[in-house]
Parts: structure tokens; C-alpha cells; sequence
């Protein structure tokens, strides 16, 4: 993969690549037009919320455990088919991992605009630095600008404040919430991985990972 594929799959497309989905959904992806891969998330819908599964399966660290939990039930919502309150569940996930974890040095009011511009500057980075900022790159797309009281237009693409603000079908769709799931877990990994504890030394089976999510 060429560090433009990557680009245009997070920072434009606002699809996650780092720890989740696994190798075999993002080759799907770069096999089709970018107008297609939407379809392809739909399509592996199953092994994309096992990659979340057996992902969050590795965020241990105590400090994240009421995300993990929070995440934990947002999965089983998306295993059920639950997924306009999933989407729901997963931006107010995203929203409290990076103001409690990645991005808790930030103010708290007025939050989003700073957060937003840490991970523009992110983007000019080393070879050893490119995963952590790559993992934010959906954040770009993720929290675009939405005023509906200004008119906006809803936002087709997965949108924090278009899922916060507006109940429409437009904006809360299946891919949304998935993408939604995938972006809530990829950073909780993140987390994990920026934290001083040791890091997990194998990915968890479906079934330990399930296992650890209820505990």
C-alpha cells in the first residue's frame, strides 16, 4: 500500500487502516473506485466487527476500562443489527476516548477546532510516527464542520456533529455506523499502544475476545 492509498482511505474517505479492519477488507478496498468501497465495508460487515472484536480484545490497560466496557456494548448493539443507535453510541465513544485519552492536554471548550488542527500537523511526520498519526486521519472527515442552523446541508459521510445534531437518514445509515465502530475501537488501540504498559503479545480468538469485553 502507497502512502497515497492510505491517505485517501482515512483523510479523505474517513475509513480507518490502523488496527482495525485487518489486512484481507483493506485489499478488498483498494481493489475498487473509491465510490465503491462503502459496498465492500457492507459487504464484510461480519469480519469487520470481528477485527473490532478481537481488537478491543487487546486494550487492557486500566485506565481505559470504562471505554473498553462502553465499547464492548456498542459491538454487541452492531452484532444485533442495532445500528442507528450504534452510530449514536460509537461518535459520543470517539468524542470522550480522544477529550479522556489522545487529546486530554486540550482544552475542553472549544475542543474540536485545536483537536482537529494537532491532527493536520500530525501529517508531517516521521516513518516511526506515521501509525499514531494515520490513526487520527479519519478525524478529518469524521468531524467536517455541520451547522444546521445555519442551513447545512446533512452530511452524507460519517459525521460527529451531523449524528449529533440531526436524526436523518442521510447521516445515520449502516456504513455510517460502522465506520463509526471501526474509528471508536481504532483509537482505543491507539490509547493503549501510547500508554506505559506492556503491550499485549498476540491477538485474541473471537471467543477469549468476547470473554474479555463482558468481564
Amino acid at each position: 500500500m502507497f502512502l497515497a492509498d492510505v491517505a485517501s482511505l482515512a483523510a479523505v474517505e474517513g475509513i480507518p487502516l490502523c488496527w482495525v479492519p485487518s489486512a484481507n477488507v483493506i485489499k478488498a478496498l483498494l481493489a475498487v473506485e473509491p465510490h465503491h468501497r462503502r459496498e465492500v465495508l457492507l459487504r464484510q460487515r461480519g469480519e469487520v466487527l470481528q477485527d473490532c472484536l478481537r481488537t478491543l480484545a487487546e486494550v487492557l490497560a486500566p485506565e481505559l476500562d470504562e471505554f473498553r466496557r462502553a465499547a464492548g456494548d456498542l459491538l454487541a448493539a452492531m452484532w444485533a443489527g442495532h445500528d442507528r443507535p450504534g452510530q449514536a453510541y460509537a461518535m459520543n465513544i470517539v468524542d470522550a476516548t480522544l477529550r479522556g485519552t489522545l487529546f486530554s492536554t486540550v482544552p475542553k471548550n472549544g475542543f474540536y477546532r485545536p483537536m482537529i488542527e494537532v491532527v493536520k500537523a500530525s501529517r508531517d511526520c516521521t516513518l516511526q510516527d506515521l501509525r499514531h498519526s494515520a490513526t487520527l486521519w479519519p478525524l478529518l472527515r469524521m468531524f467536517d464542520q455541520f451547522h444546521p442552523d445555519r442551513g447545512d446541508r446533512v452530511p452524507a459521510l460519517a459525521n460527529r456533529h451531523a449524528t449529533a445534531h440531526t436524526v436523518s437518514r442521510i447521516q445515520y445509515k449502516p456504513v455510517n455506523a460502522l465506520i463509526a465502530t471501526m474509528v471508536a475501537v481504532s483509537l482505543l488501540r491507539e490509547a493503549q499502544h501510547t500508554l506505559d504498559v506492556p503491550e499485549p503479545q498476540q491477538r485474541h480468538g473471537a471467543a477469549e475476545a468476547e470473554e474479555l469485553i463482558r468481564s
